[in-house]
């Protein structure tokens, strides 16, 4: 991924490339940020550059920050509340600095989310499908079978690409996953070796890589169509620190990881952003962006959350299939033990709402899209 720093009083604009992790960009004059979009009039047309000045909030009182004309019509929140929301956000990444994106935008409506989802267990070695309005387990699929080389999966994810759904095993074996048998086949190995032992796994629907990132601040990224494994080895995850900032100490606590915009042309219309549970310092952050490492903190979601958790982010899609809103799934345990819960998350705020309790055993879910 290429970067652009920015220089005190130079102006500096870097072209938007459809397989980054985040776009559009941040570019700076001085002290002052303005975020420029770029859009298509239609799948084939050209791109053209597009101004968001639509108003100008200062966030922290130091950066004036031009918010984009970006929060959809649809959302769950009262509108002014969202965008105060989005400007906060969206001001902590360009006081770093970094690239912004398109894909912070408001919730997915509730007749768009899935009434299902397929959930992992804790030991990695059974699947199921449980319910995203009670919780409750709609179908045990049990073990997990066809693992070669791997005794457990570490995380599951559906491909945006395919719509198929993938496993990750915990030495590093790649494998679809059929969401009716819970059969596993191989289709991909790591070539980097996993270091963790809590693990977040998740595709970027535009690039088409897994991102797999883990509590000891690894963060991989695999192309799974390559016929030679190819696994590349990303910035560490951290918490940059200083003015200007520097990256900080390896972050511990990432076990949580899920792209926005999962619609099917998320190659040449949508940006993605990768947002990442910290259960240790109990905050949502973005990864942006994300093979830098750098963690910009959206906010906490409270304490006394354990280790073992899963993270999802589903889109709904508009008529002519690009993503108009997002919703953020995570299974949840307390730290004194127990089943824990399900979760909708904030991806703005931080904030997490229970759902409902579970009677079941998920450690990590994966929500058919659109």
């Amino acid at each position: 991924m290429r970067e652009h720093p920015c220089r005190g009083g130079e102006r500096q604009l870097l072209a938007p490339d459809p397989r980054r992790d985040v776009s559009p960009t941040v570019v700076a004059g001085g002290r002052s940020l303005e975020v420029v979009l770029w859009h298509r009039t239609s799948v084939s047309g050209p791109r053209r550059r597009k101004s968001a000045a639509a108003s100008t909030r200062t966030v922290r009182g130091r950066y004036p920050l031009t918010r984009p004309a970006m929060v959809p019509a649809r959302t769950t929140e009262e509108p002014m509340r969202q965008r105060t929301r989005t400007a906060i956000a969206l001001g902590a990444v360009a006081a770093l600095g970094l690239g912004t994106t398109a894909a912070l935008v408001g919730s997915a409506s509730a007749d768009t989310v899935p009434r299902t989802a397929l959930g992992l267990s804790s030991n990695g070695k059974t699947l199921k499908t449980f319910s995203l309005t009670t919780g409750a387990q709609v179908k045990a699929l049990g073990g997990v079978t066809g693992l070669t080389g791997d005794t457990r999966l570490i995380g599951i994810d559906q491909r945006p690409s395919n719509h198929t759904f993938y496993g990750v095993g915990n030495a590093g074996g790649i494998y679809t996953i059929s969401p009716s048998t819970g059969a596993a086949v191989k289709v991909s190995q790591l070539s980097e070796a996993l270091n963790g032992t809590h693990f977040g796994v998740d595709f970027n629907p535009v690039a088409d890589r897994l991102r797999i990132v883990s509590n000891t601040g690894q963060s991989l990224r695999h192309d799974v169509s390559m016929a030679t494994p190819t696994t590349a080895v990303d910035g560490a995850l951290n918490y940059p620190v200083g003015n200007p900032p520097t990256p900080g100490p390896t972050a511990t606590g990432i076990t949580g990881a899920a792209y926005t915009n999962n619609d099917a042309f998320s190659v040449t219309t949508t940006g993605t952003t990768l947002f990442d549970l910290d259960t240790t310092l109990d905050r949502v952050a973005q990864q942006v962006p994300a093979n830098s490492g750098t963690l910009v903190v959206s906010g906490p979601f409270g304490g006394g959350v354990g280790p073992i958790s899963g993270f999802d982010i589903v889109s709904s899609v508009s008529s002519n299939g690009t993503a108009t809103g997002n919703a953020g799934f995570a299974t949840l345990r307390p730290t004194n033990g127990g089943l824990g819960g399900l979760y909708r998350v904030d991806l703005l705020s931080g904030d997490v709402t229970k759902v409902a309790n579970f009677t079941h055993d998920v450690a990590d879910l994966a929500i058919p899209q659109p």
